[in-house]
């Protein structure tokens, strides 16, 4: 077990921001399943989880000079996580709600209407 191991989260932000940024990684190992498994919980989806808390972890690492030694890491970290999580669904849900209360079943066969109507005309301007 590496000394790392051994230090209370706010002990290893100390040392990340005075001695060893290397040592972030120990933040990412001991959070990235949890941190994964709440922005599971939120997004319904694991390659969105998986972005979300990788945009986490870089927006904590540049504002960790700005986390307050006297609060819980985890509580900041979670925070970061919702936040993002949420930013996320906001962002998203513009991009993508066009469609979401369509209904795409118009009775129509797309495909036997081309083959009678649309091809022999094709056909015909050749």
């Amino acid at each position: 077990m590496s000394k790392l191991a051994e230090f209370t989260d706010e002990e290893l932000v100390a040392w990340v921001r005075t001695k060893d940024k290397e040592a972030y990684g120990e933040i990412v190992r001991r959070y990235q399943d949890k941190l994964l498994r709440y922005a599971y919980y939120i997004l319904g989806d694991s390659h969105q989880a998986a972005d979300v808390v990788q945009e986490s972890f870089v927006k904590a690492y540049v504002n960790l000079q700005g986390f307050n030694l006297k609060k819980k890491f985890s509580s900041w970290i979670y925070r970061i996580v919702h936040n993002e999580a949420l930013k996320f669904i906001s962002k998203h849900k513009r991009e993508t709600g066009l469609f979401d209360n369509a209904d795409f079943d118009s009775g129509v066969n797309i495909e036997k209407e081309y083959t009678q109507k649309l091809l022999p005309k094709l056909e015909r301007g050749r």
